[in-house]
């Protein structure tokens, strides 16, 4: 997979604050970091995109908002006329399908007022089609010119490491049409009645011996729920659930095959009366039964959440690995040396001695 993060980007904090989500999913995928002035307008190579900007006004930069921007801070080679905004509606094909994740800069102490630029980057790109694999993000900065606040970097490659799980796991998932996903799992159902029958066995001929009736069927109502979980998890990470609908779809189709089963079978091949199948729903009898049902219900629901948070934590030691490859941003090459970081010809912006290619962000410090 290949991912673009493209960022606008004026006092630098954005700048930064990209550097950090580019690392984050250059842990999962192969990824290219570029400004707005070096974005491409064909992302068909590109499985992920990423999108940054700063907050103006509360929204997305326009030109009168760059312009003024320019005027404060004498900066110059800017584009006054392209930013975010423009450079989207400018996307030819359209990304269609294109999975997609947007963060922004905004000043701390306005966080709680509504409007960013991230929220208006979000609208217009799924009125294009492209699809979002996260909530939009927004990172803060301390005041109009920066700095960003402390811990914002961390997160924000954190963030970016989550972003490029998802991608990858939504890709997986892919592969396999959701139909596909859901008949899979769905005969997947015999394997659990298998299980619920062997487990059923180990009760009678064992458990019964061992502990009183009560005792050995809680027991072995336990066993089940842990052999069901682990049967679950398994399914997920070979046939990856494509989102929470589904997970509940399967849940409820599992739920209707195993009541049908069970009081099928018992009544009319065991030839067990109707009462005596309910008596293990009981509870007020003792009877935890019930909590097969329902676990069988919510278990692909809380294992795909519970998948997707694992994924997205980074593992002991946190920092991503170095990568070979350059990575660009706007037109200038930046190469990860063993001495630091180095540009082609001019020295690192991110240091503060580099001519300035874009405009200061009179709102959000970017």
């Amino acid at each position: 997979m290949r991912a673009i993060v493209v960022a606008e980007s004026y006092f630098g904090n954005t700048a930064r604050l990209a550097r950090e989500v580019e690392a984050g999913v250059a842990e999962v995928m192969d990824t290219e970091l570029v400004s707005i002035e070096g974005a491409p307008e064909d992302l068909r190579q590109f499985d992920l995109l990423v999108v940054g900007a700063p907050t103006h006004a509360f929204g997305m930069s326009r030109p009168a908002t760059r312009g003024e921007a320019v005027t404060r801070s004498g900066a110059t080679g800017a584009l006054v006329n392209r930013g975010i905004r423009e450079w989207l509606s400018g996307l030819r094909p359209r990304p269609v399908g294109l999975a997609v994740a947007v963060f922004d800069t905004r000043v701390d102490r306005v966080r709680h007022l509504p409007g960013s630029a991230a929220s208006g980057a979000s609208r217009l790109l799924r009125s294009v089609g492209a699809v979002p694999v996260t909530a939009k993000e927004s990172f803060y900065v301390t005041g109009a010119e920066g700095p960003l606040v402390d811990g914002e970097l961390e997160r924000g490659r954190e963030w970016g490491r989550r972003v490029g799980v998802l991608a990858r796991e939504r890709a997986g998932s892919r592969t396999l049409s959701a139909s596909a996903v859901y008949a899979r799992w769905s005969i997947a159902w015999l394997g659990g009645s298998v299980l619920a029958v062997l487990n059923g066995g180990v009760r009678d001929l064992f458990l019964v011996r061992l502990l009183d009736e009560p005792q050995a069927r809680r027991l072995s109502t336990l066993l089940l729920l842990l052999l069901l979980t682990a049967y679950m998890a398994y399914l997920h990470r070979r046939w990856p659930l494509t989102g929470a609908r589904q997970a509940l779809a399967v849940g409820a189709t599992w739920v209707s095959l195993t009541l049908a089963f069970e009081f099928g079978f018992g009544h009319y091949v065991e030839g067990k009366p109707w009462s005596t199948l309910l008596a293990d729903y009981d509870l007020l009898a003792g009877r935890v039964w019930l909590l097969v049902p329902v676990w069988t219900l919510l278990a692909p629901l809380v294992i795909r959440r519970v998948s997707r948070r694992a994924a997205a934590e980074p593992p002991d030691g946190g920092d991503a690995v170095d990568r070979e490859g350059p990575d660009v941003l706007g037109a200038m090459v930046v190469r990860r040396e063993p001495a630091g970081l180095h540009l082609d010809g001019v020295d690192d912006p991110l240091d503060g001695r580099a001519v300035v290619v874009d405009v200061p962000d009179p709102d959000a410090g970017a």
